[in-house]
């Protein structure tokens, strides 16, 4: 459920006991990040350590946001380079 003045980023997931934890969003006004509860939960499980460590609420894991898009990484390219890469996350 994205709203006009955000753009859905990733998940935010638990390295340690591997729950979705919240949502990442921009801001398109801004630019900057916000977390949001996830579908499926009622509140947002991670918080926020020393401005730049995510900590999952649940079981204190490290945590992450979940963001892979084939376009950022794979050049658009018709030398098949993208497909090698492709071939190695396999």
């Amino acid at each position: 459920m994205e709203t006009n003045d955000s753009r859905l980023v990733g998940d935010v997931n638990c390295l340690n006991c591997g729950r979705t934890l919240a949502q990442a969003v921009r801001s398109v006004d801004t630019g900057r990040l916000r977390l949001r509860r996830a579908p499926h939960q009622a509140v947002v499980y991670v918080e926020l350590v020393n401005r730049h460590i995510l900590r999952c609420k649940r079981c204190s894991g490290r945590a992450f946001i979940e963001r892979l898009l084939l376009r950022d990484i794979a050049p658009e390219a018709d030398d098949g380079q993208s497909d090698h890469l492709l071939a190695g996350a396999a």
